[in-house]
């Protein structure tokens, strides 16, 4: 078997995080939380509905909920 390569290993745990957190929930619940106001989704969609998220607006956003 291949040892993984450290970048692998480190997705592969951001990835095993991210459905320990949100694993539980169904599709509209997760729908309820990413379009919260003030969400990435609800900035574009005041805009234009059914825009294209931008990836820095994205990156903002949940940098600002980490606190990063």
């Amino acid at each position: 078997m291949p040892v993984p390569c450290p970048a692998e290993k480190i997705a592969n745990q951001f990835i095993a995080q991210t459905y320990d957190a949100y694993g539980r929930f169904d599709g509209w619940q997760l729908r309820k939380i990413t379009h919260l106001p003030g969400s990435p989704w609800s900035q574009t969609n005041e805009r234009e509905t059914y825009g294209l998220i931008p990836d820095d607006l994205t990156r903002t956003y949940y940098r600002q909920l980490l606190k990063l």
